[in-house]
């Protein structure tokens, strides 16, 4: 014999007298709602990080990148340096050793 009113609990995936189910149901609940204000605290941290470091002034050397070095070699090296993309590659060999220092620097991770 099949409830009538049982098609108004959506969502509701347990008998009412399936005990064991509701108290699963619980402790998931209960997880989540633990786990909400460390989620919480780290977005928050996140957030001021990124907030810090976006403040941060870059200097006017770095965002002139590689080409003071380039104007002030001859124009054979320049030609050999732009067939081979030195600039790009020294980029981004500079740009992979950044990121694996800042995460060796994550406890726990590095």
């Amino acid at each position: 014999m099949a409830d009538e009113n049982a098609g108004e609990f959506t969502g509701a995936s347990c008998d009412w007298y399936d005990v064991p189910c509701h108290l699963s149901s619980f402790g998931e609940w209960m997880i989540g709602i633990l786990l909400f204000l460390p989620r919480w605290a780290f977005q928050q941290l996140t957030d001021m990080v990124a907030e810090i470091v976006g403040d941060i002034p870059i200097p006017a050397e770095l965002t002139q990148g590689f080409q003071p070095f380039f104007d002030a070699a001859g124009p054979g090296a320049v030609w050999i340096a732009e067939m081979c993309a030195l600039q790009t590659g020294v980029e981004l060999i500079v740009t992979a050793i950044a990121i694996r220092f800042g995460m060796r620097a994550i406890p726990g991770y590095g």
